[in-house]
């Protein structure tokens, strides 16, 4: 019994020795004000560096005191005696990563204080359970209805944050074929491009038309877009959002060149990674708003067929009968019976109104009338009447003619919540075969950092299903210029026929 006694503490210097040397958690023992004294081999691999390197840096030359994060655990530690948290470490080659970190304080063989580290690199776990987090997040807000520019700009900020990035952007596909548009981002500098778009032959083109990822260490050093490069872009990801066969742009995250810290191939699996759940969600989304306007045009239909069926015919009935009634009567009864005819009139536009919309007014009073109007309304908001120059109207088909309205009812919307401008100009016009809307403010002109919004995305989709395209550029003096351009379609101007044309009183 004296002989094991003796020999036990020998017995535990050696299991102890040992548990250190083959703990797959790195275990450094430190003092409380930063030494490193000794350090396991699974240390040396977390922190690419060996036992003599890192007890020459100590805790500064792997971690940022100054990080709150790291000044909030040590003083938890010296209040309590042991911490446990998450906390941002680096390796000896820079790059970054977390680690969840646990310590103790205890007394050393001569009673000095010592602490005991073990380190534990959790960067995938935690990155996972913030994608999860995000695609919930997206998945919910897609749910709820929320606008799906504001969706993007949200996928684009919490893909920014899962690999540290500086900045990012989501870029879709526009007319003509291989051209792009930044359609939203999150960051300092790619935010000041949301809404421009781009030629044939940009990275981000070839990337959505071959549907594979890249890695790129320095952006600057390959083609990419003048804008790219004048902001100083060096490392970068660029993957595609795809959900299926259905492709929803490019997801791009960078940062600036100054910084030089590379993203590596585990920044690429969580990009590409986030970017499928968020084409995932975004399809889920688009099924569901799918699935709400077939129900909406369905109820649509059905009390459209209804007024259709009975209101405009009997209301059509009494305005037939009441001409009929006019010549029958005394002149002065048949003016106040003509009167009565007008008002019955007015209602059957009204209601050709509500359910043909906007179509109907450009079949019963014409394009240019419908861009007075629509001027007119914006008008009465800015507190002046907007310039408006129109030509070549009646050579514009219907299906264009419907588009360009609801394009210049948002593009008038943005410019009144917007620019602050004192003068506006609307023109319409006919230019090589194209049909060319330009509205033209003096406003602040375009942001630096433009809040992203559904509505610039809208319409240059109404532009690219039409084989056109949408610009915006700064005008001068000051002020913006939104151009939208589409060939003019081959089809009768004539506008869509109401069920029942206007009553007319025979001669």
């Amino acid at each position: 019994m004296a002989t094991a006694a003796m020999d036990r503490p020998s017995l535990f210097e050696g299991s102890f020795k040992a548990a250190f040397e083959h703990d797959m958690d790195g275990v450094l023992i430190t003092a409380p004000d930063g030494r490193i004294f000794a350090a396991n081999p699974a240390a040396s691999d977390i922190l690419g560096a060996t036992e003599e390197e890192i007890c020459l840096k100590g805790r500064q030359g792997f971690s940022d005191p100054a990080d709150p994060r790291w000044a909030a655990a040590l003083q938890e530690r010296t209040r309590c005696g042991k911490i446990r948290a998450i906390l941002p470490m680096r390796r000896a080659n820079g790059a970054s990563f977390l680690a969840e970190v646990a310590s103790s304080i205890f007394a050393g063989p001569d009673g000095e204080p010592r602490s005991c580290v073990i380190i534990r690199d959790v960067t995938e776990r935690v990155r996972l359970e913030q994608q999860l987090r995000a695609t919930h997040e997206i998945t919910q807000e897609l749910l709820s209805g929320t606008d799906t520019g504001e969706i993007l700009g949200m996928i684009a900020s919490r893909a920014r944050m899962l690999v540290d990035a500086t900045d990012a952007a989501i870029f879709k596909a526009i007319e003509p074929p291989g051209s792009v548009m930044v359609a939203a981002a999150d960051g300092p500098r790619l935010s000041r491009l949301v809404g421009r778009s781009y030629p044939p032959g940009t990275l981000a083109a070839q990337i959505l038309e071959s549907g594979r990822s890249l890695l790129v260490e320095d952006l600057s050093a390959i083609a990419v877009s003048e804008d790219a490069q004048r902001l100083g872009f060096g490392p970068g990801i660029i993957v595609p959002i795809i959900s299926g066969e259905h492709g929803f742009g490019d997801l791009v995250v960078a940062s600036p060149e100054a910084l030089r810290q590379p993203f590596g191939p585990v920044d690429l699996a969580v990009v590409k990674s986030f970017a499928e759940a968020a084409g995932v969600a975004l399809a889920l989304g688009e099924a569901r708003a799918e699935v709400e306007r077939l129900a909406v045009t369905t109820e649509q239909n059905r009390i459209g067929a209804e007024l259709h069926d009975s209101v405009l015919q009997q209301l059509f009935a009494v305005g037939l009968h009441l001409l009929n009634l006019k010549t029958q009567v005394p002149p002065d009864m048949a003016v106040k019976v003509g009167e009565t005819v007008r008002e019955v009139d007015g209602i059957i536009t009204d209601i050709r109104h509500t359910i043909f919309g906007i179509r109907s007014a450009h079949a019963q009073h014409g394009l240019d009338v419908g861009v007075e109007r629509l001027a007119a309304d914006a008008g009465r908001l800015l507190g002046f009447s907007p310039s408006v120059a129109v030509s070549g109207s009646e050579a514009i088909g219907p299906v264009v003619a419907t588009e360009l309205l609801l394009v210049l009812r948002e593009a008038l919307s943005n410019v009144v919540r917007h620019s602050g401008a004192g003068e506006v100009e609307v023109s319409l016009s006919i230019e090589n075969e194209d049909v060319v809307l330009r509205v033209t403010d003096d406003g602040v002109g375009l942001p630096e950092d433009p809040a992203v919004g559904w509505g610039l995305e809208n319409m240059a989709q109404r532009a690219a299903k039409l084989g056109g395209r949408l610009s915006l550029e700064a005008a001068r003096p000051s002020g913006t210029r939104l151009e939208w351009r589409v060939p003019r379609q081959e089809e009768a101007a004539g506008g869509i026929e109401p069920p029942y044309g206007a009553l007319q009183a025979p001669a």
